[in-house]
Parts: C-alpha cells; sequence; structure tokens
C-alpha cells in the first residue's frame, strides 16, 4: 500500500540520520575538544582559557549548521518520500545556499567588529589577544565547518555514506596533524590550532563537494523565489530545531 511504503521509507531514512547526526556533531565539537588537548600539552594548560572563551561561540555556530542541516534533512528526505522530487530538490538548494550566506555574514560580522566580539566572550583583558589571535582563525574556519556539515547531512540520506565517512575522516585528522605542525615547528601558537582547523575543512569541503559531480546524486539544484525561499525556511528552522536546541 502507497501509506504503508511511505511509512517504512520515512522511518528508515529517520534512523539512518541518527549516525549523520553524531558524526556531525562530532565534527563541530571534535575540532574543539583536539585543539585543547594540543594546546594543553605544547602550551601548557593555562591556554585552555582560551577555548572556553571561544566555546559560546563554537556551540552558536553547532546550532545554526544542526537547524538547518537536520531540519532540511528531515524535509527532504519526507518530500521524497511523497515522491515530490522537485520540492526535495528546492529544499535542498535553499539548506545549502542558506547556510553559505549566513556563515559568510557571521564571519564577515565577526571579522569587522573584533572587539564587540571579544567583549562578548572575554572579560580578562590579559586574555583577549590569546583569544583573538584564535578567534580570527576561526572565523575563517566557520563558512566551511558550516558548509560541510549541512551537506555532509545531505549526501547520507542520497546514499554517498563513504564520502560523508572520508571528509570527516579527512577535516579531523588533518585538523590534529596540522595543529602539531603549525604550534609545533611553525612557532604559530594558538592562532596555529585555529588555522589548521580552517585548513583541515576547507580541504574536506573541497573534497565533499565531488558530490555535485557524480551522476548517481538525486539531489539537484533548482531556482529559488524569495516569498517561497522565506516560508520554506521557516519550515526546515521549525523541523531542525529540536536538535539543535538540544545540542
Amino acid at each position: 500500500m502507497p501509506y504503508e511504503r511511505r511509512y517504512n521509507l520515512l522511518n528508515s531514512k529517520f534512523m539512518e540520520l541518527f549516525f549523520p547526526t553524531l558524526l556531525a556533531a562530532i565534527a563541530g565539537n571534535f575540532a574543539i575538544l583536539a585543539d585543547a588537548f594540543i594546546i594543553s600539552m605544547l602550551l601548557g594548560p593555562m591556554n585552555l582559557s582560551v577555548i572556553q572563551s571561544i566555546q559560546p561561540l563554537a556551540q552558536f555556530i553547532n546550532m545554526i549548521y544542526w537547524l538547518i542541516g537536520f531540519g532540511g534533512t528531515i524535509l527532504a528526505t519526507s518530500s521524497k518520500a511523497n515522491f515530490e522530487d522537485k520540492k526535495a530538490n528546492y529544499i535542498f538548494t535553499l539548506s545549502i545556499v542558506s547556510i553559505i550566506v549566513i556563515s559568510l555574514l557571521i564571519m564577515v560580522l565577526g571579522l569587522l567588529f573584533p572587539d564587540s566580539l571579544l567583549q562578548a566572550l572575554c572579560n580578562s583583558n590579559q586574555l583577549k589577544p590569546l583569544v583573538y589571535e584564535y578567534l580570527k582563525f576561526y572565523l575563517l574556519a566557520i563558512p566551511f565547518i558550516c558548509f560541510f556539515v549541512v551537506l555532509a547531512y545531505f549526501i547520507k540520506t542520497d546514499n554517498f555514506v563513504q564520502l560523508q565517512f572520508r571528509g570527516f575522516l579527512i577535516a579531523n585528522v588533518l585538523n590534529v596533524i596540522l595543529d602539531v605542525l603549525l604550534i609545533n615547528y611553525f612557532n604559530m601558537g594558538i592562532g596555529g590550532a585555529a588555522l589548521a582547523m580552517a585548513v583541515g575543512y576547507f580541504i574536506s569541503s573541497i573534497y565533499i563537494s565531488t558530490y555535485f559531480f557524480s551522476s548517481r546524486r538525486t539531489l539537484k539544484f533548482i531556482k529559488l523565489e524569495l516569498i517561497k525561499s522565506m516560508r520554506y525556511l521557516v519550515d526546515i528552522c521549525k523541523t531542525g530545531f529540536s536538535s539543535s536546541s538540544i545540542d
């Protein structure tokens, strides 16, 4: 029966989202945890205060890509279950475009008004120079992290499991290796840790973007309309709110 088929498809796809959700959480948080561990080893535990200062911003970024990535994936999967491929493609396109625009806006505002952001993140005048050294490179990493994670949600549900897994592996392995190189051998200090994260996610974003050139993919980019996009974006955010608020 059509109803039974739709239920089984939705149920199986929803269960599959557990793993990309878990990997997405690791993607955002593991890089910060890896930085904290390596910084404490190479620069001393006192520098961990910098990571603690950045953590509220990192959690805010995590919430945004969970909101759009998880919400968009659920709605796109539901649309496919109802044989509404055009709607699924629209949600996919809107999710990718939205996360790029939002993450770039956050990066630009942070780079233009670093003093205001530093004041919100850190009250210690002694610690602010170190926080800024990490923050300026972390801001550059934000668009790549957000794009990578949201796209990873979608490609997992499009049966590109290995591409998603290798993308996460590349990002985090590069982050750890470059942390050691930039801090220990290039003497970049705590800023080197954030630069390592930015480079790692830049390369992994390029790698995972090979999805767009695959003939096997079912999700396509289509033209967006302003009013329709605003309505769908609200639906995406409402759907992803429960998971992003938990994070």
